[in-house]
Formats: C-alpha cells, sequence, structure tokens
C-alpha cells in the first residue's frame, strides 16, 4: 500500500513537473524571429505601426534590422524603447524643423536675422581666398535630427549592437563603391544616421575612412543581413519603399531622375524578397496617395503600418510566445534597456578657423556627469544657429571601460568665405516699377574672438554699397565694437495734390562706429558714433527748383529683439526696435540740427489656421526740416493705396494689422491670403497739407519662395483710389 501511495505521489509530482515545464518547452520550440525594416523616408514611420502589432500580437523579435529609415525606427526599438514611446515621440516632433535647411528663425542670432531686411536668400555660395567657388556637399544638415536621436536611443551606447535591448544591424552604403556596409557597433546615432544619408539631400558620414551614405542604395530590404545576424527560423519583413513610376507618371526631368533612383531601389529589393521562404512574411502597406515626404502625416503613416500588420495577425500569432514567457522576455528587455552613463572624458574634433575655447564655454558638461540628451543638444543648436557651422553634434563611445563624448564640429568646408545674393523687383501698375539685385559677402571669424567681417553692394533703382565689421571683445560674445560706412542711392518723388512735380537722386553717405552689447542671443544695444551727409539732386521738374546738400554728426543709440517666427508671414513671436539721434552738429545747404526718435514693435499670433500680426512704427524729428534721414508713407505694406513717397514729412506713425490663412485650391499650399487693415499719419507733410490720419484696406496673396517673398495684392483707401502691386520681395 505504502508503495503504491509513493508511486503515485511520484506519478503526480512527475506529471506536474510536466505541465510546469510545457510554457517553457513551448517557448524554446518557438520559431526565433528576426525583424527586417526597410527604407522609405516618412513612409518608414509604418514600422512604429507594424512594431505595435507584434508586440500585440507577443512576437518576441530576436534581432532587428533596418536600412534608412528602418534604421531609425529599428535603433529607437533596440535600445529598449517601447512601440507605444516611439509612437509619442514621432508623433511629438516637428518634422519641418527636424528637416529642414535652416535652424528655426528664433534661434538664430539677432545680427544675422538682418538679413532679411535687403530679402537676401538664405543659400550662399562658398568662395574660398582664391576665388574659387564652392557649393555645400548636401541641402539639409541633419542637426536636428540628431538631436532627435540622441533623445530617442536614451542619450546612451554600448561597445557593440549585440549588447542592446534587442540585437541590431544599420546597413549602410559605401559612397565610392555603393556596396553594403554592415554597421554592428559604435555610435549608434552615427550608425543610424549614415543609414539614411541619402545622396545630396543629407550629408555622408565619415567613418573608419569611408564616407557612408544611405543603405538603401545597396540593401533597401536586408534581408540577408538580419539572417546572418541571429540566424532566425523566420524573417518578418516590412517593405515600405516607392514603386516605381507608370510611363504616364513621368512628366518632367525630375520625374526621371526620380524613376531611376526607385528603379535602382526597387531592383534590390525584389532580389531579397526572392529569398523569402514559406515561413517568412512580408508586409507591405498600402500607402494610398501617402508619401515619402509626408511627414507631416505621421498618424496616417503609423496606421497604415498597423492595418498591413494586423493583415497576418494570423500567422504573427502562429509564431507568438505565451504570455509568461512574453512577459520574461519584455521585462529582460528593459532591463538591458540602454541608459546613459557618467562621461570619463570630453574630447573636440579639430577646428581650422574657429576658436574651439568659444564652443567650450557654451558648454555645460564636464566629465563625471551625464549627458542631459535634450539639453545638450539645445545648447548646440544655438552654437549651430550663428550658421559658422556644417554640423555640430556629439559622438558617444564605449570601450566596456569609459565613456567618452566626443564633440564633432564640423566648419562650413566650401567657404572661408560666403557669398549670398537678394532680388527685389515689383510695380504698381502706374509708373513705378522698381527693381535691385544684391550681393552680399561674409567672412566670419577673422580672428580669434570671432569677428564678422561683411560687405554689400546692390545694383538697381535702389543702389547701395557698404561694409560693416562686428568684432566680439570677447569670447562669451556680450560685448562688441562695429565700425561701418555705407553709401545709398535712391529716385525720391514729390508729389502734390496727386501730380508728381519733380524727382530727386537721393545721395546718402554714412561712416560711424557703435559699441554695444548682446543682452541676450536675440537682442542688441548699441551706442555710437554717426556722420552722414545727403544730396538732393533734382533729374525731373522745373530748373528754379534747388538741388540741396546737408551733412551732420552726432550720436545714436538704439536697441533691438526679435523673435518673430518668420519675417514675412508670422505665426507667433514678438520684434521691437528703439532708435535715437542727436546731431551735435550741422551744415550744408540747411544747416539745421535735428533730434530723431523712432520704434518699430510687432506682435504675431495664430488661431488655428489663422495667423497674424499687429504692427506699430514710428518715425519722429524735433526741431527744422532735415534731409539726412528722409521716411515717407506710401507704397505696398506701408499705406498701400498711396503711391510709394506719396507722403513724405517730418514725422510719421503707422499702425497695420493683418490675418492670413493657408491659400490650397487644390489640396497642396500655395502661400496664404490675407487682409491687412492700415493706418497713417504723415506730420508736416512736403509738397502736400494731407497732415490727417489716413487708411488703405489691402487684399493679398503671398508666399515664401526659395528666392524671397511674393504678394500679388489690390488696396483702396480714404484716398478713393485702387491700387494694385505685384513683388518679388518689397522693393518699394
Amino acid at each position: 500500500m505504502r508503495s503504491a501511495v509513493k508511486t503515485t505521489g511520484l506519478l503526480c509530482t512527475y506529471l506536474l513537473a510536466l505541465l510546469a515545464s510545457m510554457p517553457l518547452a513551448r517557448a524554446a520550440d518557438a520559431p526565433r524571429v528576426a525583424l527586417v525594416l526597410g527604407g522609405g523616408g516618412a513612409r518608414g514611420l509604418a514600422h512604429v505601426g507594424v512594431l505595435k502589432v507584434l508586440e500585440e500580437a507577443h512576437v518576441p523579435v530576436a534581432c532587428v534590422v533596418g536600412t534608412s529609415m528602418g534604421a531609425l525606427v529599428a535603433g529607437g526599438y533596440a535600445v529598449g524603447r517601447t512601440p507605444e514611446e516611439l509612437e509619442a515621440r514621432v508623433l511629438k516632433a516637428d518634422w519641418n524643423i527636424l528637416i529642414s535647411a535652416r535652424s528655426p528663425r528664433t534661434e538664430e542670432l539677432f545680427r544675422n536675422k538682418e538679413d532679411d531686411k535687403p530679402q537676401v536668400v538664405p543659400f550662399a555660395l562658398g568662395v574660398t581666398d582664391e576665388g574659387k567657388l564652392g557649393l555645400p556637399k548636401a541641402v539639409i544638415s541633419t542637426q536636428r535630427i540628431e538631436g532627435f536621436l540622441r533623445e530617442m536611443t536614451l542619450a546612451g551606447t554600448t561597445p557593440d549592437f549585440d549588447h542592446l535591448s534587442t540585437q541590431y544591424r544599420a546597413v549602410a552604403s559605401d559612397i565610392e563603391t555603393g556596396r553594403m556596409v554592415v554597421l554592428d557597433r559604435g555610435d549608434i546615432v552615427t550608425a543610424m544616421r549614415a543609414s539614411m544619408a541619402v545622396p545630396g539631400v543629407f550629408p555622408s558620414v565619415p567613418l573608419d575612412k569611408q564616407q557612408l551614405i544611405d543603405g538603401g542604395i545597396a540593401r533597401n530590404l536586408p534581408v540577408d543581413v538580419a539572417r546572418q545576424t541571429c540566424h532566425p527560423d523566420l524573417v518578418i519583413a516590412v517593405d515600405v519603399g516607392a514603386t516605381p513610376l507608370k510611363s504616364d507618371q513621368i512628366g518632367s526631368v525630375f520625374d526621371v531622375v526620380d524613376q531611376l533612383s526607385r528603379l535602382m531601389i526597387a531592383q534590390n529589393v525584389q532580389q531579397q524578397i526572392k529569398t523569402l521562404g514559406p515561413r517568412d512574411i512580408l508586409i507591405q502597406p498600402d500607402f494610398g496617395t501617402l508619401t515619402s515626404t509626408d511627414f507631416d502625416k505621421a498618424p496616417a503613416l503609423i496606421a497604415a503600418g498597423e492595418n498591413a500588420a494586423r493583415k497576418v495577425l494570423d500567422r504573427l500569432r502562429k509564431v507568438s510566445a505565451p504570455d509568461e514567457q512574453f512577459r520574461g522576455w519584455l521585462i529582460a528587455r528593459q532591463d538591458k534597456r540602454l541608459a546613459p552613463k557618467p562621461i570619463d572624458s570630453i574630447e573636440m574634433a579639430e577646428l581650422k578657423r574657429i576658436n574651439p575655447d568659444a564652443l567650450r564655454r557654451s558648454l555645460e558638461i564636464e566629465p563625471g556627469q551625464v549627458v542631459d540628451a535634450e539639453k545638450l543638444s539645445r545648447e548646440l543648436g544655438q552654437l549651430y544657429a550663428s550658421g559658422d557651422f556644417s554640423r555640430l553634434n556629439y559622438d558617444l563611445t564605449d570601450n566596456g571601460k569609459t565613456q567618452t563624448l566626443k564633440l564633432v564640429p564640423v566648419e562650413k568646408e566650401w567657404g572661408p568665405n560666403y557669398l549670398s545674393f537678394g532680388i527685389a523687383l515689383g510695380t504698381d501698375f502706374d509708373r513705378n516699377n522698381p527693381y535691385s539685385l544684391t550681393a552680399k559677402l561674409r567672412r566670419p571669424w577673422i580672428n580669434s574672438l570671432g569677428g564678422d567681417l561683411q560687405a554689400a553692394v546692390r545694383l538697381g533703382s535702389d543702389k547701395l554699397l557698404g561694409t560693416e565689421l562686428y568684432q566680439p571683445l570677447d569670447l562669451d560674445g556680450r560685448f562688441f565694437v562695429s565700425p561701418f560706412a555705407s553709401w545709398r542711392q535712391r529716385p525720391i518723388a514729390l508729389w502734390v495734390d496727386d501730380e508728381q512735380t519733380a524727382q530727386y537722386l537721393y545721395d546718402q553717405g554714412r561712416v560711424g562706429v557703435d559699441i554695444g552689447t548682446s543682452w541676450t542671443r536675440f537682442g542688441e544695444v548699441r551706442l555710437g558714433f554717426l556722420y552722414q551727409r545727403a544730396k538732393l539732386n533734382r533729374s525731373i521738374g522745373d530748373p528754379l527748383l534747388p538741388n540741396l546738400t546737408q551733412f551732420d554728426y552726432g550720436i545714436r543709440v538704439s536697441a533691438g529683439y526679435d523673435q518673430l517666427d518668420q519675417p514675412n508671414f508670422p505665426t507667433s513671436g514678438q520684434a521691437a526696435r528703439v532708435y535715437a539721434y542727436h546731431a551735435l552738429k550741422a551744415g550744408g545747404t540747411s544747416a539745421d540740427q535735428v533730434d530723431t526718435l523712432g520704434f518699430r514693435v510687432a506682435q504675431a499670433g495664430h488661431w488655428g489656421d489663422y495667423a497674424g500680426h499687429l504692427l506699430l512704427k514710428g518715425h519722429f524729428e524735433s526741431g527744422d526740416t532735415s534731409f539726412t534721414d528722409i521716411d515717407w508713407l506710401g507704397g505696398l505694406f506701408n499705406l498701400s493705396s498711396y503711391r510709394v513717397q506719396e507722403l513724405i514729412g517730418d514725422s510719421q506713425i503707422y499702425a497695420r494689422g493683418a490675418v492670413y490663412h493657408p491659400f490650397a485650391p487644390f489640396g497642396q499650399r500655395l502661400g496664404n491670403i490675407g487682409i491687412a487693415l492700415e493706418a497713417g499719419r504723415i506730420f508736416n507733410q512736403q509738397g502736400g497739407d494731407n497732415n490727417g490720419w489716413h487708411y488703405s484696406n489691402t487684399l493679398f496673396w503671398g508666399m515664401d519662395s526659395y528666392i524671397g517673398p511674393l504678394f500679388l495684392t489690390a488696396a483702396w483707401g480714404d484716398n478713393r483710389k485702387t491700387r494694385f502691386y505685384f513683388a518679388l520681395g518689397n522693393p518699394f
């Protein structure tokens, strides 16, 4: 009896042990899964939706391999981010800023925003000291994207990518040979950046004596790399690449170039798809009209990936792990989640022209500290906004014992001089057709304190020749001295009772020096000495009208601040400028001493799809009439229903309120449409007696183009005149 009981007990114990071991045996027998995420630009955001379904189906991924945008999502997943975390970061990101060719205007230095006034195109040619012209090798810097990737990868690094939460590989291409380069160690953000470096769009990435570019050229869907990485039982491949165009979709040379790229990539994708076996799973989302540039449609792109994965949900569940085992896998992933470590040492790449001490003094990180990715990226972004670098970021390396942060400031290789151009032309369809072409040459860092020398020349109806040296007095750049000189010539019309009675050529020469302080990055205060001489030479009109000359010199002071997000159609921020001038002595045809005070303030905001701004400006003179600094009302967005210079006087005040809305007649945004309400008053008007308030209402269409803002407007006002304008820039 005892023997039977003992035998029964042993049998029950065995059965219980067998039952308890069944889930583990099932997990051990579960297929080993490799996930392959292909490249496709914005379409790569669909990978986030696929990851959400994979975790919902309890599919444990042994390794993840990606190309281009696939490498970015794969890298974020490999460091331990959950699909929900990735989705939140993708949806929160401002992709317009991340992939912009220019820093946000709100981060630029105050003095650099002055380029908006002469309408200089932000793109600049490089000029060597020998006079040779150069161009950048890429249109878009990865400055902002790298900061985003640092935060996505938890500001950490590891000796090799096998030690991440999920085994990871990124695929890039060698720019010299076009061959595939598999990245399995080093700085993970560098690997991600190399994999997505689309030639001509993003800069190539130097790594181990190679220049690496987008992996899609060699392997846009790297199934073979996944097989070699973790020797899986099956592969789940997600193809998000663009399909080749149909012949009737090819209508321009740009379409032809696009088609060549599509065909090249599609060919290597098809080669990889052919290697998939019956157990492997291919996911190809239906994107409809969504393209590789639709980063602003992230929710729809993620949904496309999620929907495509759900179509194969039954097959995914066949390779899923049991609940308990999957929970253990998730815990193991989180235990290996990449985390920032204290920095043991800080290095900096060599600089040729820029003083490295200026960078070090601007960064608040020391050995022993943990990298705060958001804070460090913000500090580097502010330095990058100076315009002196093509890239300013950092690499993290870990040899298993120590971790090193290496600052990588990359000076613009197409310098050290930079030549930019601006164009302005327009018509009021009533004899006034101004035009000008501006060229500006800039040489930054002419000395170790960051001296910046600029010269400009403008031809056309408004001529200009000028130069200025901006010389900081210390490495912090808080104080500066700025000598300047300029000559300007433009026509001045004299109107009496709606008739032009004369026209003068107005020559104005200035020379002076300011001392000042950049009290914030976004504003400055100046105090200086100014000498100016002006001539009014009659070109049209009664010979009895005199030619005039005048000069004066004195002290001037100014203060400015600018945080508008855009110069032409702002949607947020504010700007202000005040200035004053006291003449110590005057001479010439009229030897009047005049004191001048002026101001200009603007505030912008937005309400849903609508945006607008308020502007108030004034210019006041005390004493007798002076013409060393002539100002007027009339012209585009300066009391638009009046002709240019129709209202000239000693002093003026002007206000404008404008509201505008995106104009998208065919589903594609084509600038803005809006209305501007204007009011202004001239005091002591020359050639007339219209000293009261004047009003104008302006309907306008406008858009920012690559060569400057475009405007088409119609205005009517209290003068009972309707006036139309077309302008590129604002030459009026």
